[in-house]
């Protein structure tokens, strides 16, 4: 109900109720916002069925086109982050090109097992 709901494509008694559970329920106001972002994705990556509703109706509010442009801008971000090289460094450490590359790496260095002395 609730991809339904954001492309538009329910009856206004139906509309109604939906957006007092938005107001009230706070794991559906999750749900929905989830759904939203399968909606981007599914239409960026060109499977959404419901494109014509996508582009009439859940992007007629103007924050919902600048979600659109922030998960292009993302994605862009991403397919090209993933072709570049990552250079090596003398000390053998990698130093990554993308944003996730460098969170791994960071995670990976701040958990690596330090010998502990004992008197």
């Amino acid at each position: 109900m609730i991809r339904e709901y954001l492309l538009g494509q329910l009856s206004d008694e139906e509309q109604e109720r939906v957006e007092e559970r938005l107001m009230t329920d706070q794991d559906f106001f999750e749900q929905a916002m989830m759904a939203e972002t399968e909606l981007i994705d599914d239409y960026l990556a060109g499977d959404l069925a419901e494109a014509e509703s996508f582009e009439n109706y859940f992007l007629s509010a103007p924050q919902q086109r600048q979600r659109l442009r922030a998960a292009t801008i993302f994605q862009r971000y991403v397919s090209e982050s993933a072709s570049a090289e990552v250079p090596h460094v003398s000390e053998g450490i990698q130093t990554p090109t993308s944003w996730l590359r460098r969170l791994l790496a960071g995670i990976q260095i701040h958990n690596v097992p330090r010998k502990v002395e004992v008197d």
